[in-house]
């Protein structure tokens, strides 16, 4: 599972969404992340299309990395975003977190994931 969501997924997504600005971290990475958290599955139908790994702390829940098959623009605009974020506040709740950290971008006021998580009634760090 960890394999096809890094390479299939994960890595994809950084390098459409950041192309050279992007930071591809190793699979070695989310294998100790998943040691602490556990995986969230999106599916259109019976296909796997997008997932994240989510990563429990002390006091909250971290959704360290997500993507989405192939970084497919088209499946950004089906907006397989919005739904993992929604699942991983869900799964949150339901486990007893008071907090999730959506993880960190540039803090730019006209960024565009920024912005996003702005959406989110995120507080900047």
């Amino acid at each position: 599972e960890l394999e096809t969501f890094w390479t299939q997924m994960h890595l994809p997504t950084i390098q459409q969404r950041h192309g050279e600005h992007g930071i591809l971290a190793e699979i070695a990475q989310g294998q100790e992340l998943l040691q602490h958290g556990r995986f969230m599955k999106l599916y259109r139908g019976e296909e796997w299309v997008a997932g994240g790994l989510m990563v429990h702390r002390a006091n909250e829940l971290w959704f360290a990395k997500l993507g989405w098959l192939q970084g497919d623009r088209e499946l950004l605009r089906a907006h397989v975003v919005n739904l993992l974020y929604r699942g991983a506040i869900r799964y949150a709740a339901e486990a007893g977190y008071t907090r999730i950290n959506l993880g960190g971008c540039r803090g730019f006021l006209e960024d565009g994931i920024f912005q996003y998580k702005m959406k989110w009634r995120a507080v900047p760090e």
